[in-house]
């Protein structure tokens, strides 16, 4: 009997005992037994394989925005008053926008882009990608679900922040009216 516990508490000892691991001499491969390995040369291999590949990404593609693509960029000096003053109400009444202080509007403003979308133009179709919250100014625009008009979009109104909420496709088609 008091072998057996001294045995069992050598057992315990060598499990609970750190373990010291050897660096490897040999290399088994099923059966056989690799003894010269060029370490250095294999770090070399890898080293040339992974510059490779960073300089296969170090240049990034920009991305394709379709939405942009009917649009005709207009100089920011040219938004009159009456434009002006739209886009603030868009802001003040929008339920994801109205929070926003007036100064920081302005600055948004200040920053933000002016595009012309001509008649009977689509701005995007129901489940592009979405990259862009708009705002109208000016003109009428339809908006499309499965080819059916749903809703008008007036002057004043801002519209796409679905897709940008949610990180999903465009829920309907923007189309503009027979006027620009």
């Amino acid at each position: 009997m008091v072998n057996n516990t001294i045995a069992n508490e050598e057992v315990r000892l060598k499990e609970s005992a750190p373990k010291v691991r050897r660096k490897q001499q040999h290399t088994m491969v099923g059966n056989k037994e690799i003894k010269d390995i060029d370490i250095q040369k294999i770090r070399e291999e890898n080293k040339e394989n992974v510059e490779e590949v960073k300089t296969a990404q170090i240049v990034p593609k920009e991305p394709v925005i379709k939405e942009l693509q009917s649009l005709t960029k207009l100089v920011k000096e040219d938004a009159d008053e009456r434009e002006l003053f739209l886009l603030k109400e868009a802001f003040s009444k929008h339920f994801l926008l109205g929070n926003i202080s007036l100064n920081a509007i302005d600055s948004i403003l200040k920053e933000m882009d002016y595009y012309k979308l001509g008649p009977n133009r689509v701005l995007f179709e129901q489940g592009d990608p979405g990259m862009h919250l708009f705002i109208l100014t000016k003109g009428l625009l339809d908006a499309n679900i499965n080819g059916e008009t749903v809703s008008i979009i007036s002057e004043g109104n801002a519209f796409g922040e679905i897709a940008l909420m949610y990180s999903c496709k465009r829920t309907a088609q923007i189309k503009s009216k027979e006027e620009e």
